[in-house]
């Protein structure tokens, strides 16, 4: 049996990565995100974690680095903009210390 914490970061980790390359889904998402949140089984921790967006609030749930990037990427499209995936490792490795 798999441990609901790893069970639910998995559901987490398949929406960031299902958004990246789902165009109906990114659709359905931003019309109506509570309903995608709620078909992929998140906690309400988790939405607030993903809905404040932020290396400390992702990090606190558990999102793998990587996957952060790209839910930034997704969802602040000022961080697509101006951040390259050298710019931001160093601000992961920063928000890790504290």
């Amino acid at each position: 049996m798999v441990p609901e914490r790893i069970d639910t970061l998995h559901a987490v980790h398949r929406l960031i990565q299902s958004l990246g390359r789902d165009a109906h889904l990114q659709q359905r998402f931003g019309a109506d995100p509570a309903a995608v949140f709620a078909e992929f089984g998140l906690s309400d921790q988790e939405v607030g974690a993903l809905k404040d967006g932020s290396i400390p609030a992702l990090a606190g749930i558990g999102v793998h680095p990587i996957l952060r990037m790209h839910w930034m990427m997704m969802t602040q499209p000022q961080v697509a903009a101006g951040m390259s995936v050298t710019e931001y490792l160093p601000r992961i490795e920063e928000a890790a210390r504290g």
